[in-house]
């Protein structure tokens, strides 16, 4: 076998176990056969932590939700203003604090309750090196504590609160690397998706789109089942529409179908990969996307449609059912 990359071949000295789905959103699924060793570092570091930056989040509270799991790592989170907010173990939240001071903007911070005074006081010091007047004890009495609004937190990896606004060329490569991985992975010739590869390997953008979000108007591609979050991946090769197509939908949300290639006449393929991160299993549920013909596939690449409110109400939803997950647990969130 051949790296896809470097077309070098793979040995037993440059192998790797590469991740279909990058191991920071949650993988169960590994292939020796696709990348070397140096591809994969070299991707890994670029690609999948661009896609990481914007999901991994989603991973994190898969983990606090699953039975019998607990984590104890700080993850961060905003309120719907920007403000910070830094969660420490079991998701305990820090408080908001703000120091109103005349002629400056207030200054923010959060800690946890127990810290307030000895976060302020150190701020404070600070400051009184530009104020000499300033009275330290009289502003620690005056401190501004804001009991967080519980439900206008949102956890993000990004500058902006609302995290299910995702999606930009870098997220879009990284779709387009796990939908070539897994078409490798099931036996896919290369030589069908050069050009993919291409835009896997450079970043460029393709002469012509060839990934979008894609949430049907009709009916959702897939249902998940109450207490269900999960991962699909469903490979389709259609000769007699003559395209070879991949839709990757993560945590059942950030739903996107990749063209790999439109004048398609290479082997049928019907494959697919779904596994529930929440139980740890696979799923056996057929897939079917609701392509009647080829110009349905290709059409959707043509015409610009705003999936924003889609987007945003798949994410919502995943978002309550792993909050009600980790309730469930007595976990505070």
């Amino acid at each position: 076998m051949q790296c896809y990359l470097c077309d070098s071949e793979i040995t037993e000295l440059n192998k790797t176990n590469e991740h279909i789905i990058p191991r920071g959103l949650g993988n169960n699924i590994e292939s020796a056969t696709v990348l070397c060793n140096p591809c994969n570092n070299e991707l890994g570091s670029e690609i999948d932590a661009a896609l990481i930056s914007q999901l991994g989040i989603l991973y994190q509270l898969v983990a606090l939700a699953r039975p019998g799991t607990r984590n104890d790592a700080v993850t961060n989170g905003l309120l719907d203003d920007g403000t910070p907010v830094r969660f420490e173990g079991l998701l305990k939240p820090e408080i908001p604090v703000e120091i109103h001071l005349p002629g400056i903007a207030p200054v923010k911070f959060t800690a946890q309750r127990d810290e307030i005074e000895s976060k302020a006081r150190k701020k404070l010091v600070q400051l009184k090196r530009r104020f000499l007047d300033l009275d330290i004890d009289k502003a620690i009495a005056g401190l501004e504590i804001k009991e967080y609004p519980e439900r206008l937190i949102y956890f993000s990896n990004s500058s902006d609160p609302k995290q299910s606004m995702v999606g930009s060329p870098a997220f879009f490569r990284g779709i387009k690397k796990i939908a070539v991985n897994f078409y490798l992975h099931t036996g896919g010739d290369p030589m069908y998706i050069r050009d993919v590869i291409h835009q896997v390997r450079t970043g460029e953008p393709a002469p012509q789109v060839i990934s979008k979000f894609y949430y049907p108007a009709i009916r959702p591609v897939y249902v998940p089942s109450e207490g269900e979050v999960s991962h699909l991946i469903k490979l389709v090769g259609d000769l007699e529409m003559g395209v070879l197509y991949c839709y990757v939908e993560l945590f059942n949300t950030n739903s996107a179908i990749i063209l790999l290639n439109d004048n398609y006449d290479g082997p049928a393929i019907n494959q697919q990969y779904h596994y529930d991160l929440i139980n740890r299993q696979h799923l056996t549920v057929p897939i079917t996307l609701p392509f009647k013909n080829r110009s349905h596939v290709t059409d959707h690449f043509i015409v610009d449609r705003n999936t924003n409110m889609e987007g945003n109400a798949t994410y919502q939803r995943t978002r309550r059912k792993l909050e009600e997950l980790i309730r469930a647990k007595g976990l505070f969130i």
